[in-house]
Parts: structure tokens; C-alpha cells; sequence
């Protein structure tokens, strides 16, 4: 496996190995925390609607020894459930939610702006100290420096510029060869303030940059999406025009400001939300990968004593994360000073 994939890693520019700058910074956050409010109000971004081409678009891989498959072109009404491959049928038993949930289905998805909050993270957040924190992500195919190796990294390919990720190849191998056989795929392609694109060019993108890595052994997620009407349709239509691709999971995000005064409606908006993206999903597992509650403490508590339990005992929910912002954020699992926060700390042990 190692010699296919090094194949196509061989043909890469050689690029400096840098941090990727596509991450949004966190006035990005809240802009993303202030549409999602919106959307609760019944609005919702603008998106671009698929075209419709009439023709089969098949992909010609950088090595002939991996198989690569076709987009449809044509989105259908409605996405089927059995047969074939990708959408239309499951992958093997990374594709079961038990295989998904491995070690536990918590995590933590830690900020990639700041290279001190990384550190003081990956500090705060072990399996000694925290055990029941058994994942991470970063918005980024490769760990952070020092992450505890008991604790499962799942690297991402965030955006389809191969200029934002120059080293995902090499790095997404080493994913595997270290047993981290679970990918993420591109973060909230369907936002139009963020890095936009229809959703057949996401298929046909993730048919090209992504199927070949099912074929090494890896389960990769559909785009992970924002959870506003504008993106579960764009996920829909997604999962309609990618009939080829061998989609492991879905992945939604969950970022809001709790309601002033109390976390109820939140809560039942969190549960709405997540059942919304079980009935697209269709059998395959959900991710709730990147979960940010903005509000006073009392409240993001209450709302996390609700949904943590639910998630657990969810048994259409592979895995969970809570998202953690720099630690000068309110909604921190750090306090400033970078030790592990109330809030972390209750996260981490509820």
C-alpha cells in the first residue's frame, strides 16, 4: 500500500512545509456563529446552485494502479440506499458506526491559529488526564508536535487547493501506516463567505483528490458541513451527484450562541439538527465534529449536560468534538494562562 500511495506523493512540487492559512480566524468564527443564529431565525446564506451538465465526467488518476471512479453529473431526486458503491452502498466495516467509534466518540478539534494555544492543548489534553478524550483534529492532514500518541488524529483534507495542504499525500500516508485509517474531508465547501463551490464540482473534487484513498484503506467523510438549510441542501445535492465515491460518514458542525438566559431551545435546535443530518446520512454514520457552544457558563454546561448523554447513547452518532477556541475565548477549554478550564474540565469528564 505504502509503494501505491507514494506514488502519487512523488509528484508533488516541493513546498516548504508550512501551516496552511486557509483556517479561519476567529472573527471568522463568530461571522460563522452569526449565520448560524440566523438560520434558527429561518434565514440562511445564499448558495450556488449545481449545474446540469448532461455528460459522465470519469477521472484519470496520477497512478494507474489506483482506481478511480465517476461523478455523476446528474444529481437524482433522492439518494439512494443500497447497491453500488460510495452513497449507494457501505465500504466495509470501517463504514459500521461500532468500527467508527474505536476507543470512545469524544474529542476535541483544536485551534490551528495560534501555535502556543496548540501546545498548551495538547498539554491539557492527554489520556492520562483526560481519558475519555480518545480523538483530535486540527483543520490539517498532519498532528501538532507532541500529541499524546494514545490519542487518535484524524487528518483532514480541509480545502481542494492542493497549494493550502502541499504535504497532504505524505502526510495522509503516514496517517495510515500509523493505523489512522479515518479522514475528514473538505471543511464547509457550501459557505459562501468561506471558500465556495457547487456541489458537483465537490463531487467530482472528492472523487478525484479523495476516492483513491478508500481504495488504500482509509474512511473518508463527506464534506463537513455547516448545519444551516443552504448546507444540508448542498449536501444533499452532493451525496445525489456523488454516486461513485465511497463516502464513509457524514460530518456536520454545530456553532451557535446559546440562548441568553438558559440553553433549552438550544438544546432542542443541537437534537434537530443532528436527526436532520441522520435522515441524510441513510444508514451511514454521523459525525458531529466540531461543536462550539458561545455563551455564559452556566449555560454552555447545562446545554453540554444535555447533549454529551444523547450523543453517547446515540447510536447513529459515530463521534463528537467539542471545538476549542484560543484559550482568551470565553467558550475556551483553556483558561488564559493555558491550564485546562472549567469548561474543559467539565467536557472532558462529564
Amino acid at each position: 500500500m505504502r509503494g501505491l500511495v507514494s506514488k502519487l506523493a512523488v509528484m508533488l512540487l516541493p513546498v516548504a512545509l508550512a501551516m496552511p492559512s486557509y483556517r479561519v480566524s476567529e472573527d471568522a468564527v463568530m461571522q460563522r456563529a452569526a449565520e448560524a443564529d440566523e438560520e434558527i431565525d429561518g434565514c440562511s446564506p445564499d448558495n450556488p446552485e449545481p449545474s446540469a451538465a448532461s455528460s459522465t465526467i470519469t477521472f484519470t488518476s496520477s497512478s494507474s494502479s489506483i482506481p478511480t471512479g465517476t461523478a455523476s453529473s446528474t444529481a437524482p431526486a433522492s439518494v439512494p440506499t443500497s447497491g453500488g458503491q460510495g452513497t449507494n452502498g457501505t465500504t466495509g466495516s470501517s463504514s459500521s458506526i461500532s468500527a467508527q467509534i474505536g476507543k470512545g466518540k469524544r474529542g476535541i478539534i483544536m485551534p490551528l491559529d495560534d501555535p502556543d494555544d496548540i501546545q498548551y492543548y495538547i498539554k491539557a489534553f492527554t489520556s492520562d488526564a483526560t481519558p475519555k478524550i480518545t480523538w483530535t483534529s486540527n483543520y490539517y492532514s498532519a498532528p501538532s508536535e507532541g500529541l499524546d500518541p494514545k490519542i487518535q488524529f484524524i487528518p483532514q483534507r480541509y480545502n481542494v487547493f492542493a497549494s493550502d495542504d502541499a504535504n497532504w499525500e505524505i502526510n495522509a500516508e503516514k496517517a495510515l501506516e500509523a493505523g489512522n485509517n479515518i479522514f475528514f474531508s473538505y471543511g464547509e465547501p457550501g459557505l459562501t463567505s468561506s471558500h465556495p463551490m457547487d456541489a458537483q464540482t465537490g463531487a467530482n473534487d472528492w472523487m478525484q483528490q479523495l476516492q483513491n484513498w478508500t481504495t488504500a484503506g482509509a474512511t473518508v467523510g463527506a464534506p463537513c458541513m455547516l448545519t444551516n438549510d443552504a448546507d444540508f441542501d448542498w449536501l444533499e445535492s452532493f451525496l445525489g451527484y456523488c454516486t461513485g465515491c465511497d463516502i464513509g460518514f457524514i460530518a456536520i458542525h454545530w456553532i451557535n450562541t446559546l440562548d441568553a438566559g438558559g440553553a433549552p431551545s438550544s438544546i432542542a435546535n443541537f437534537k434537530e439538527i443532528v436527526n436532520k443530518a441522520i435522515g441524510i446520512a441513510k444508514g451511514k454514520p454521523v459525525w458531529v465534529d466540531n461543536i462550539l457552544a458561545s455563551g455564559a457558563h452556566a449555560d454552555t454546561t447545562a446545554f453540554l449536560s444535555e447533549i454529551v448523554p444523547w450523543l453517547e447513547s446515540n447510536d447513529n452518532v459515530a463521534r463528537y468534538a467539542y471545538s476549542g477556541p484560543a484559550r482568551t475565548d470565553s467558550s475556551s477549554l483553556l483558561n488564559p494562562d493555558g491550564s485546562i478550564s472549567a469548561l474543559g474540565s467539565f467536557y472532558a469528564n462529564l
